[in-house]
């Protein structure tokens, strides 16, 4: 599976309160069940305007999909290539020739 980044811009959406956020999180998770395995839902991040969330996936079409079927906007959608992680200070050994992780 490949791990994607999606970005979207949705107004408000971290200031609409927890209901509003829940809704939100049940249509995606129903959303989820009906496309599994093709698909999963790793972790998201909520700002004041945004959700950043991380998905794994069989191919960019399913995470398209799956913004679909939940009524989500699409958003901004970038293929993961690798992950730097913060502790550690040798994180390039960490990447091969193509750009991909290693481990």
């Amino acid at each position: 599976m490949i791990t994607y980044l999606v970005q979207r811009e949705i107004e408000g959406v971290g200031l609409s309160g927890r209901p509003g956020l829940e809704l939100s999180a049940a249509r995606s998770v129903e959303a989820l069940a009906r496309m599994a395995p093709r698909v999963t839902w790793c972790h998201t991040w909520i700002g004041a305007d945004f959700l950043l969330s991380l998905y794994r996936a069989d191919a960019v079409g399913d995470v398209i999909e799956h913004a679909r079927r939940a009524g989500l906007p699409d958003g901004r959608i970038s293929r993961v290539l690798a992950e730097l992680p913060g502790a550690e200070t040798s994180w390039l050994t960490s990447l091969d020739a193509t750009g991909t992780s290693r481990g």
